[in-house]
């Protein structure tokens, strides 16, 4: 019941605020309501400039989408839509692996993209922990997060109890933690929290969902 319970809270907080933030890009960017159902499942790549003006700025070229070694870019498929042929990463389907020099980055000659000085300076997002839903916390011996971090020891960590914890500050929102997650509906979700950074698949700037 008490599982229950907090996975109810942590789904009530993350869908939240998305619509009074879904509202406002949609004025800005000139959304239909179907772009909400892509918006709610992706992140742009490392570097995205603020997302109304990365809708402006974006050529559609697919550098950034050839460059990533990792095949994590890929691009919305939505004819008539403002987002058609944009870059996102969907951390369900590959996550960023924070390439140390970051090719995406360097790709983009339009500047939707601008450079990252390291991958220590990436903030996609951050990523959060149901501590409800997480094996670990409910005591069982699961440490995929912690192994699988590009930041392991810095970005998350286990705690005096052996418990995974994130350190917000440090956290790149790389979603390789949401990716690896053994839990069916994974107990680690990545938000946004920088104002005016780019749109997110797992949630709009400053605003979070979880599907």
């Amino acid at each position: 019941m008490a599982n229950e319970q907090g996975r109810y809270d942590f789904l009530k907080e993350a869908f939240g605020s998305i619509f009074s933030v879904y509202s406002e890009f949609k004025a800005a960017a000139s959304f239909k309501d179907d772009d909400i159902k892509v918006v709610r499942k992706s992140f742009r790549p490392p570097g995205a400039i603020a997302e109304a003006e990365f809708l402006k700025t974006c050529t559609r070229c697919d550098e950034c989408i050839k460059a990533c070694p990792e095949n994590a870019i890929m691009k919305v498929i939505m004819l008539g839509s403002v987002l058609h042929l944009t870059p996102i990463i969907n951390f369900r389907e590959a996550p960023c692996r924070l390439c140390v020099d970051l090719p995406c980055t360097k790709s983009c000659s339009a500047g939707a993209l601008v450079k990252v000085e390291s991958v220590s300076d990436v903030k996609i997002g951050v990523a959060r922990i149901n501590r409800n839903l997480c094996y670990s916390w409910l005591g069982q011996d699961c440490e995929y997060c912690v192994s699988s971090c590009p930041l392991s020891g810095e970005a998350i960590a286990k705690n005096e109890e052996g418990k995974p914890v994130i350190d917000e500050a440090k956290c790149s929102g790389c979603g390789v933690c949401e990716f690896i997650c053994p839990v069916r509906t994974s107990a680690v979700m990545v938000i946004n929290l920088h104002e005016g950074s780019a749109l997110n698949i797992y949630g709009l700037p400053q605003g979070n969902s979880f599907p």
